[in-house]
Formats: structure tokens, sequence, C-alpha cells
């Protein structure tokens, strides 16, 4: 059963609960001894023996008012379980709603005390729950907090251009781009002689290999007879990277 659905039947069988002990009270107090084959039911009993059979008689008083509160007001168990409500007018099928109401009366004669610590421990879990549900929201914005604080971007602290080593030309490099296609030769010579302007180390590769072509050619000299091409499997070559000179 779901928590609100268990709030909800609380709810309803904590006010009928009183009224079931008010009507018990009352029978208690007003029938006669000796009404009905009753006798003693308002004093205690010295003898346990009697004290038993006292309580029991209670019991019963207790079974009948809680049945009397429920069929009264047609407080079926099952209605109030499925649909959250109760009454007369609550639709029903078949006679189900006459069992429903005994199992009311049932748990009605357990008496208000039970039901209402019962809700009260509901009603404390369920602002546990609602405190832990706040704690792990926070904990998780103060994560985020720390996160952006630690990752925050940072004033970027530029090196004067006379302070940085001079950069040359190198000659694979421009042998290089000079394999490239005309329309992107000039825009990468362009962009080449920037960075050396700029005095930024760069090194242009044409040696690119897919992890694939790296396993085939460290396969290579190791399942047949023949020259070690490299030693490096795939993702260990600078070659898989466009790093190798």
């Amino acid at each position: 059963m779901e928590t609100d659905a268990l709030f909800i039947l609380l709810t309803i069988l904590l006010p009928l609960s009183f009224i079931a002990e008010r009507i018990t009270n009352l029978i208690k107090l007003f029938i006669p001894d000796g009404f009905l084959g009753l006798v003693n039911v308002r004093y205690k009993e010295d003898d346990p023996f009697m004290e038993k059979k006292r309580e029991r008689r209670i019991f019963a008083i207790s079974l009948i008012s809680g049945g009397l509160v429920s069929f009264s007001l047609k407080a079926d168990l099952f209605a109030v379980i499925n649909q959250g409500t109760f009454g007369w007018n609550t639709p029903t099928t078949g006679y189900s709603w006459i069992i429903g109401c005994l199992f009311t009366g049932f748990f009605l004669s357990w008496g208000s005390k039970f039901w209402h610590d019962l809700l009260e421990i509901l009603l404390e879990m369920k602002n546990i729950r609602r405190v832990n549900v706040k704690v792990k929201t926070l904990e998780e914005k103060q994560k985020e907090v720390e996160f952006d604080e630690r990752f925050a971007e940072q004033p970027v602290v530029s090196i004067p251009l006379e302070a940085k080593p001079e950069v040359k030309e190198a000659k694979p490099s421009l042998d290089r781009i000079k394999k490239l296609h005309l329309k992107l030769r000039m825009e990468a010579f362009q962009i080449y002689r920037e960075l050396i302007k700029q005095r930024t180390p760069e090194r242009i590769t044409d040696t690119l290999r897919t992890f694939q072509e790296q396993e085939m050619l460290y396969a290579n000299g190791r399942t047949k007879p023949g020259k070690i091409v490299t030693k490096a499997k795939p993702g260990q070559s600078y070659h898989n990277y466009g790093l190798a000179p």
C-alpha cells in the first residue's frame, strides 16, 4: 500500500474509532447489570479470572460499537483503500461492502489510541523522508556550486610575445603542406606562418592512422615471417593521433 493511501485510511479510521469508543463508553456506563445477560463491565474485578471475563465483555461491546458505526456510515474498508472515500453514495457491486464494513468494525474496536499512535508514526516517517530529500537536494546543489567554483573560468594571463622563444619554420612541415590540394595549401600556409609569427610551436603531420590500420601493422611480422613494423598496439602509437613526426 502506498504511503498516501495508508495516510487516507488512517485519517478516516481515526475519527470513526473515536465515535465507536464513545459509544462503547456510553454502553459501559449506562447499561444496567444483567441486561442481555451482561454482568459487571464498569468496575475492575479483584479476581484475575473474573477480570479476564470482564475484558472479553468489553471487547465484545467494542466490536458491536465498531460494527454499528461502520454499517451506519457504510464505511467499507475496501472502498476506503481503493477510492479513499466511504458512505452510502459510494457505488458498490454485490455484497462485498458488507465484508468491508465487518473489517472496518473489527479495526475500529482496536481503539482510537492505536490509530492515533499509528498516524503519528506515519507522519513522523513522512517528515523524516521530506527532510532527507531536502538534505540530499542541498548536498547536490552544494556539489554543483563547488564544481562551478573549482572550474570557474580564471583570468588568462597572456605571455608577452617578446618573452616567448623564437620559432622557426620546419622544412618537414612545409613539405607536408605542399602535399595538400591547391585550395587548401594557401590557407594552410597562412595559418602556419601566423602561428610562427606568434611564436607558437607546432608540427604538421600526415601520418594519422586508424586503430584498425594500427592493428594490422602490429600483427605484421608476428603472425608471419617478416620485419616488425611497429611495437605499438592500437591506441598506443602517436600515429593514431596525428602526432608522429
